[in-house]
Order: C-alpha cells, then structure tokens, then sequence
C-alpha cells in the first residue's frame, strides 16, 4: 500500500497544467485521494475481499480519471492542481 500511495505522489508530480481550470484533472485528483485515504485506512488491518473489490473499483476509476495527465510536467500540473483547489 505504501507503494502505491508512494506511486500516485510521483504520478501527480509529473502532471501538467494550463491556466485554464480542467474539470478532468480535478476529477483524476478526487480519484487518487479517494485511493490514498481507502489505502491508508487498510494499511493497519487484514483486507477483507470486500476491501481489496473497493480497491480494485478505486484503482480502475483513478487510472480511468488520470489517463490524460500521464505525461504531464510536474510544475504545470501543480499549477493545474491550484486551480482545482480555488
């Protein structure tokens, strides 16, 4: 799990952005937090089949929601991750 958290940080990283606000990008930021807060919250205790399907829907929805942002520059996505913020 730390892996994967780890990974998402990177992945945003390498993000980039315009000044335009991208409703798509804010979404694959939801996605990943939503990812992060239900991995962290498994990383104490044993994964019930029921956790590791909620991960996999997770998982699936981030990578659905961040497919475009793949290759973007870390200091044009922060600024793009600014905007989805205000």
């Amino acid at each position: 799990m730390k892996k994967l958290i780890t990974l998402f940080v990177i992945s945003v990283l390498f993000f980039s952005c315009s000044n335009e606000k991208d409703g798509q990008f804010c979404k694959c930021l939801e996605a990943g937090e939503k990812l992060n807060s239900f991995s962290v919250g498994m990383l104490q205790e044993t994964i019930t089949a029921k956790e590791a399907d909620s991960l996999k829907k997770l998982k699936a929805a981030k990578k659905e929601a961040c497919a475009n942002y793949q290759t973007m520059k870390g200091d044009e996505m922060l600024k793009r991750k600014k905007e989805c913020v205000n």
